[in-house]
């Protein structure tokens, strides 16, 4: 007898559920969403804190994934930002732009700590361009980041201090695409491990 109002509160409870679905799909699809990671480093995310460091030319590195950095170089007219991202067996450094702390970030040429990240995290990022597209400077870095494991500190700061003085100066910007040993361009550069630096 009481089959009829059973009946009702049974498809009452459905159309209630039914009108609830939508939500509660919403919110557990956000459960299930991954937090995009906060990057924070007392030692970068600040122009007050940058300034502090002291000037060396190795970066200071901040981690942002497995196998992929940001790092700043001090300067003195400001510093730059750099990554570097394990590629196959070895690591790629790649010039990323300058920091903000004399100017403010303009987001291109200029960039802040959190900009500088979202490169770094960007799928078109330089570490993955192709190695006839790279300039001389970034076919240096790629040169000395491959000889760390095969060649002493004095033999590295050697050779980085001839081409950063005889080769970067004038071929840095270049394409190596671009460059030929029959051209005259570089025929007059030998860059080996015995260039001796006064």
């Amino acid at each position: 007898m009481h089959t009829g109002a059973n009946s009702r509160i049974s498809s009452s409870r459905t159309e209630s559920y039914a009108k609830l679905r939508p939500n509660f799909c919403a919110v557990t699809s956000l459960w299930s969403t991954p937090i995009p990671r906060q990057h924070r480093s007392a030692r970068l995310q600040t122009r007050e804190a940058r300034l502090k460091l002291t000037p060396r030319h190795e970066p200071y590195w901040h981690e942002v994934e497995r196998g992929r950095s940001l790092g700043y170089r001090p300067g003195a007219k400001g510093g730059s930002w750099r990554i570097r991202e394990r590629v196959g067996d070895l690591y790629r450094q790649r010039s990323l732009g300058r920091a903000d702390d004399v100017n403010d970030a303009d987001g291109r040429k200029i960039l802040s700590f959190s900009q500088a990240v979202r490169l770094v995290l960007d799928e078109d990022r330089p570490t993955l361009k192709p190695h006839a597209d790279l300039t001389v400077d970034e076919a240096l870095e790629d040169y000395f980041e491959a000889k760390k494991v095969r060649s002493s500190s004095g033999t590295l700061l050697r050779e980085r201090t001839a081409a950063e003085s005889l080769i970067i100066p004038v071929l840095g910007g270049r394409r190596v695409s671009e460059l030929s040993t029959t051209s005259g361009t570089v025929s007059n550069i030998r860059f080996t491990s015995s260039v001796s630096v006064s």
